[in-house]
């Protein structure tokens, strides 16, 4: 798939010093830093719903539940 972005100039410059670096295309590195910026919402909006389940006094039954939902969606992604 191709995606148009527009960056700053110091953004592009950093991007491309750094796939340089790596000896990497662009390419890659965005596409690496998207999945990862992708799975980091995800696990941070899991987060999120864990603490909501736990409650302040004991952890609801569904919470394990929710957990491994989770995590297998993390596998999947």
């Amino acid at each position: 798939m191709r995606i148009t972005v527009h960056l700053k100039d110091s953004t592009e410059q950093n991007l491309r010093t750094q796939a340089e670096n790596e000896h990497r295309s662009v390419s890659s590195l965005v596409t690496e830093a998207v999945d990862y910026y992708i799975q980091h919402k995800r696990r941070k909006e899991q987060g999120s719903k864990m603490f909501n389940l736990i409650g302040t006094a004991k952890v609801r039954t569904d919470a394990h539940h929710e957990i491994n939902k989770g995590r297998e969606d993390d596998d999947r992604a």
